[in-house]
């Protein structure tokens, strides 16, 4: 047994060498509609979801922040990048760049607390 992406696992998947239980999402992906998530078997609080994203140093021009935006919003729409990332159970995103920010200082806020409630010290 071992969590994955479905990202890095989506080829094994579809070749039949591994059989999905349960996605950690908090709803089922499009690209395996018959796999159900934890939350819908019972097992609540454990959502995670693999995102990726553009970051740049604090500081950057706004203009450049935008331009960059405007750029990775046009590529994501290409066909074949659409395409290749709903393989790979992914969902290409439409997050402003206030948006992406606040998901981010969630994420950040969600898992200090998990790294603290659990006491997770470096190195052990």
């Amino acid at each position: 047994m071992m969590f994955d992406t479905t990202s890095s696992a989506m080829a094994h998947i579809k070749s039949g060498r591994l059989r999905p239980l349960a996605l950690t999402a908090p709803r089922r992906s499009p690209e395996l509609p018959d796999l159900p998530t934890l939350g819908e078997l019972g097992v609540n609080g454990a959502d995670m979801t693999t995102w990726y994203g553009m970051l740049v140093t604090g500081g950057t021009p706004r203009p450049i922040v935008e331009r960059l935006h405007a750029l990775l919003a046009r590529t994501l729409k290409l066909p074949d990048v659409d395409a290749r990332l709903r393989g790979l159970g992914g969902e290409p995103g439409n997050l402003s760049i206030e948006q992406f920010a606040e998901m981010n200082r969630t994420e950040y806020a969600r898992f200090g607390t998990l790294i603290r409630e659990a006491n997770i010290k470096p190195g052990s």
